[in-house]
């Protein structure tokens, strides 16, 4: 007969991977490279016997090891600011927000005893918390039962019992893992910008886009264009007189000329920022040498449709194109 021996603790050591790329995902990792290393011993030709009168027992075998390399990967992270580390003043606190966001999970693979009863899960924590750390080689790796289960099945003959098999094969597994994470001055910046986007218009306007139907995403192209009008009211430059004024009839001008260009430009938007900086740098780089009044002045001129395609989808416009500038140092811009 064939005797396998396939509990090398499979289960936990997956246990233990699962977590650590948890925990390591919440504390701001970039990257995990791994590789697996499956560990075989072959105990073969074994044959005992034991004489009880005599007491004379015999014991006859070959071991041998083979090593094979398994799967091995790589994941790579989005910098997502890491709340639970940067918005977080001691280890006791990451710790509870690890359990509090980890532990939300149906399938219950975050066990915070697990973590807790493993000193290596909580050292790893404790060196990202306290001393920045952001490069980590960590080794899981299974028992080697084989010694084990070949000293139970001799023990057995010391009772007399009469013992004849072929092979005894056990395996173990070895898991390396290398963790590079995010730097703490990399994940304040995107912490920050994520709380500006938790708060921006914008972001909620750019999802109804992404999760619209064909049909539906024309409406919202013209209420993000509506938006980008709005903003344009909002943020100023100073013009050759060292004036403050509204970028709103640079924006109107560049619209009622480039409407089609703006439509396939605005869906790539994702912040208001973004828009403030794209209409500092595309309307000073295109209409940089044309004043205020000078704009204002053509739109009356060409009457302000020149180039529309469809004269109500942008009616608003006609209304706006000539507005009347006052400057308000509450609530503006100046890019």
């Amino acid at each position: 007969m064939v005797y396998n021996d396939n509990i090398y603790i499979k289960k936990k050591v997956e246990y233990e991977r699962e977590m650590l790329f948890l925990l390591a995902a919440a504390l701001g990792v970039k990257i995990i490279e791994y590789k697996t290393e499956i560990i075989e011993t072959t105990i073969s030709c074994i044959d005992a016997k034991l004489n009880v009168k005599n007491f004379k027992n015999g014991v006859n075998y070959r071991k041998s090891i083979e090593r094979n390399m398994g799967l091995s990967g790589r994941e790579e992270y989005s910098n997502n600011g890491s709340p639970i580390l940067i918005n977080s003043i001691n280890m006791k606190m990451v710790e509870n927000k690890i359990k509090e966001q980890l532990g939300e999970m149906c399938s219950n693979i975050f066990n915070i005893d697990f973590y807790k009863n493993n000193p290596k899960l909580e050292s790893f924590v404790y060196k990202r918390v306290h001393y920045k750390m952001d490069r980590l080689e960590y080794n899981i790796e299974s028992e080697d039962i084989s010694d084990i289960s070949f000293s139970v099945k001799s023990s057995f003959m010391d009772y007399g019992l009469n013992i004849s098999f072929d092979k005894n094969i056990s395996s173990t597994e070895r898991l390396s893992f290398i963790l590079i994470f995010y730097t703490y001055d990399e994940l304040k910046k995107e912490n920050i910008y994520a709380k500006k986007e938790d708060n921006d218009e914008f972001v909620i306007l750019k999802q109804s886009y992404i999760n619209s139907d064909n049909d539906d995403k024309q409406i919202i192209i013209s209420e993000i264009i509506d938006y980008i009008m709005q903003i344009s009211e909002k943020c100023f430059y100073y013009n050759n007189q060292n004036v403050k004024v509204s970028y709103a009839n640079k924006f109107y001008y560049y619209l009622d000329n480039n409407h089609e260009e703006l439509e396939k430009i605005c869906v790539n938007f994702h912040s208001t920022n973004q828009i403030k900086t794209w209409l500092s740098k595309t309307l000073d780089n295109m209409y940089n040498d044309i004043d205020l009044r000078d704009i204002s002045l053509i739109s009356h001129l060409d009457g302000s449709s020149r180039g529309l395609s469809s004269p109500r989808k942008y009616e608003s416009i006609k209304k706006r194109f000539s507005i009347d500038v006052n400057i308000n140092d509450n609530d503006n811009t100046t890019v």
